[in-house]
């Protein structure tokens, strides 16, 4: 039975309902909002495979500015110094950006990259594999929400620091909003949530698959993130509301092809209020290939 390492934080860490379901090799789930193990426990074994669900340039400092100080933190950067791993990958788990500038140098460090499709690119053209889309990976059995408006909501932590500026920002734009979502997060934003709760919004569990709610309903969000192509993917539309925390975004020059080589268009339609982005064409196919994953192990 070999040792192997799924890593991640967060609502970047996609890899927890394959874990629950792989019973021939010894998965350690190193999340740190809920499992907190030491890097000095983690030295005594050897493992055989670690797959990063995040990305490598997290560290404390970065970890305790977006979330909060936690004890025995521990980042890729030192799993992958400390530890002696055979078989280092990257997943990639936003379809927004598929890994950041500050993230490259850690990329050389990394055998290979698990992508959702098969594209070039001249950095690291030897190390990608086309798995496909680690959230068309479900066990899961989806909740009953069709043709329905749903809010996926950035910018948590700002907005829950800075409250008032929540309610100036959305109170008006949540009159057609019959649910809303949020990212997994440490701690539970109790004032936005109190609020929604006000107004009669619903909320979907943190923990449930964004994929599997995108393709039947109205899509609204706020932020620059996975969602937006995730949406697009499957043909639907996604509302972007404006406010203070994306007033200068630069939505034509931010909102680019992800997929490269890849032919995937939409167009993009903006007024006082909201970004809409739509699909034109999709000729992408992000069927996760389980058996593809689990041989490489």
């Amino acid at each position: 039975m070999k040792n192997i390492i799924f890593f991640g934080y967060g609502s970047e860490y996609l890899l927890g309902p394959i874990a629950s379901n792989i019973k021939t090799h010894n998965i350690i789930e190193i999340n740190n909002f809920k499992l907190n193990y030491k890097i000095e426990d983690l030295k005594k074994n050897v493992y055989e495979t670690i797959i990063f669900s995040c990305h490598l340039n997290l560290d404390k400092f970065l970890y305790n500015y977006h979330y909060k100080n936690i004890d025995n933190f521990i980042s890729p950067n030192e799993i992958l110094k400390k530890l002696k791993i055979n078989k280092k990958y990257y997943l990639i788990h936003d379809l927004s950006e598929f890994y950041l500038n500050e993230e490259i140098n850690y990329l050389q460090k990394i055998d290979k990259i698990l992508s959702p499709i098969h594209y070039n690119d001249p950095l690291f053209s030897n190390k990608i594999i086309n798995i496909g889309w680690i959230k068309n990976y479900e066990t899961q059995d989806e909740k009953n929400i069709k043709s329905k408006n749903i809010l996926f909501l950035s910018d948590v932590g700002y907005y829950e620091k800075n409250f008032q500026y929540f309610v100036e920002d959305f109170d008006q734009k949540l009159k057609n909003i019959e649910f809303y979502k949020l990212p997994v997060m440490s701690e539970k934003p109790k004032k936005i949530i109190n609020f929604l709760k006000e107004k009669n919004i619903n909320q979907i569990n943190d923990t449930e698959n964004s994929y599997r709610f995108l393709s039947e309903n109205k899509i609204y969000t706020n932020g620059f993130s996975s969602i937006i192509f995730e949406a697009l993917t499957q043909n639907n539309s996604v509302n972007i509301i404006k406010t203070r925390t994306n007033e200068l975004i630069n939505w034509s020059k931010v909102l680019v092809n992800p997929f490269r080589d890849v032919s995937f268009k939409f167009t993009l339609e903006e007024n006082l209020s909201y970004v809409t982005v739509s699909p034109l064409s999709n000729n992408l196919n992000l069927k996760f290939n389980y058996d593809k994953f689990i041989n490489i192990l």
